[in-house]
């Protein structure tokens, strides 16, 4: 079905839309395992991204998959350029946790390993000031432990934090 959403898009000339459906499909990819698949489409989704928002998002999947295939250093560089935009745009609500997670965990990669913690404690920081925000407790534990970026930065805050003890 993305497949068939990319190639509408393409013939549509619809270059947001192309790039949205590319990042899809690199998050299926990366979610399934495949972590070269996941940065063939995350890099074909950054040639079509045009606004800032998304290019951010494509960064932080071309991050997460590039620290997969263990390339430390151009995860980190993409971690970088995402961070760049997402604080030249002043936070953009998901996008913001995404790319905080990636950069964490290209530093994590890198050997950086306080530097990562730091970067993972504000990742969490961001995320659990958003999860405040949910009233109801059952939406908010859900929103906290079944999105799945979410429960994985609280996954490695405790992993990396029994790491630095």
């Amino acid at each position: 079905m993305e497949t068939r959403a990319l190639d509408l898009a393409r013939k549509q000339g619809n270059r947001r839309l192309e790039a949205e459906v590319a990042l899809a499909m690199a998050e299926i990819s990366n979610a399934s395992g495949v972590p070269d698949l996941a940065l063939e489409h995350a890099e074909r989704a950054l040639a079509a991204a045009d606004a800032p928002e998304l290019r951010a998002a494509v960064l932080g999947m071309i991050a997460t998959a590039r620290v997969a295939l263990g390339n430390a250093e151009s995860a980190h560089a993409a971690a970088l350029e995402a961070l760049d935009i997402v604080g030249a745009k002043g936070g953009v609500e998901d996008v913001e946790i995404v790319v905080r997670l990636a950069h964490a965990e290209a530093l994590h990669a890198l050997g950086e390993h306080a530097a990562a913690l730091e970067a993972l404690r504000a990742a969490k920081t961001t995320l659990l000031a958003r999860a405040a925000a949910i009233v109801e407790g059952t939406q908010r534990e859900t929103f906290l432990r079944r999105v799945a970026v979410n429960a994985r930065i609280l996954h490695l805050d405790e992993e990396w934090s029994k790491e630095s003890a």
